[in-house]
């Protein structure tokens, strides 16, 4: 774990100002007390309070689900909480920059700078939601954000159910059940729109909402599974066993013993495998921005990710602009 948490931990102590780790925030002002009549809240992973900026940093160690910095309601309802209980006590700075440390994960992570007014006018805009939430009959309104965690979402390990869920996830994908009626009928198999026929906004949209349409389609599958597995074959569709998992010691301790009495050498009971370049760097005592010699290490390529616009990090060219610039280059002189 050292390995992946200790660059993030050396971006945040980069920045100057007071720094708090773990601190407990108020969220209540903004999001209303909680059904059991308490005060909400949560914990802030990382924020510096500086005389210029004020930086809010968000460990996220899952590989599951990227997350994104940009518009994070998380991180914005932390920033207000951070600012009006803590910051503004300190310092007169009205920038924010969000960052999320996302270090399992490619398309994950990343930085955004928002201004206080912009944070207060998410404020406003979120006191209103939650106010709503209280109306006797509210209307359902899914969506990625505010389906994931919910309990009545159509997602393995929950109670489901949930019709506006149901008709969400088939809208995105443009699955109509009742035409999924017919073709059950004729024999014949769905197929999804063809992606040369979408516009940029829809792909785009599709794209955005793949764990969620991932996540329904796993539900539906565990479902189906379940059914069989207490129902028998039916729809075309039957429950059998696949290949067993890896094979694993049930105790590793009593296992070792064991091996010892049957394998004379005990080295080859064990795998010795050489630390990482960054840990290595860290007992070696290498300060930040001190690297071993590239000689020695493969730092790899970063791979191409989907960010939102608004992302901190830089657009990778496009193809265009690289013969852009070799247009706009003095041409080579020949002589004979």
């Amino acid at each position: 774990m050292a390995q992946h948490l200790q660059p993030g931990i050396d971006e945040i102590r980069g920045f100057d100002g007071e720094l708090f780790v773990e601190r407990r925030v108020d969220t209540t002002q903004w999001v209303g007390l909680g059904p059991d009549g308490k005060r909400q809240g949560g914990t802030l992973d990382a924020g510096v309070a500086g005389k210029k900026l004020i930086v809010l940093s968000d460990l996220k160690f899952g590989m599951g689900r990227p997350v994104q910095a940009v518009d994070n309601d998380q991180q914005q309802l932390y920033a207000l909480s951070f600012w009006e209980q803590i910051a503004r006590h300190l310092t007169s700075a009205t920038d924010f920059l969000i960052i999320i440390d996302q270090p399992r994960n490619s398309a994950g992570g990343g930085s955004w700078h928002v201004t206080l007014k912009q944070l207060q006018e998410y404020g406003e805009f979120l006191r209103e939601r939650a106010r709503a939430t209280n109306v006797e009959n509210a209307p359902l309104v899914p969506g990625h954000k505010q389906c994931e965690w919910c309990p009545a979402a159509n997602v393995p390990g929950r109670a489901g159910g949930c019709p506006a869920h149901h008709e969400w996830i088939a809208d995105i994908i443009h699955l109509k059940f009742e035409a999924l009626d017919e073709m059950d009928e004729l024999g014949a198999d769905w197929t999804p729109p063809s992606y040369h026929r979408l516009t940029p906004e829809r792909r785009s949209h599709i794209v955005r909402q793949k764990s969620a349409i991932e996540r329904w389609l796993s539900r539906l599958h565990a479902d189906e599974l379940a059914a069989r597995i207490t129902g028998g074959p039916s729809c075309g569709l039957k429950a059998v066993y696949g290949r067993r998992p890896p094979q694993k010691w049930r105790d590793p301790v009593t296992a070792e013993a064991f091996l010892e009495q049957k394998i004379n050498d005990r080295d080859k009971l064990f795998i010795r495998k050489l630390i990482s370049p960054t840990q290595g760097e860290k007992l070696a005592g290498y300060k930040k921005g001190q690297h071993f010699p590239a000689a020695l290490v493969d730092r790899g390529e970063p791979k191409p990710v989907l960010a939102p616009e608004a992302d901190s990090r830089p657009a990778i060219r496009t193809v265009d602009e690289m013969f852009d610039d070799e247009d706009d280059a003095d041409p080579t002189t020949v002589t004979n």
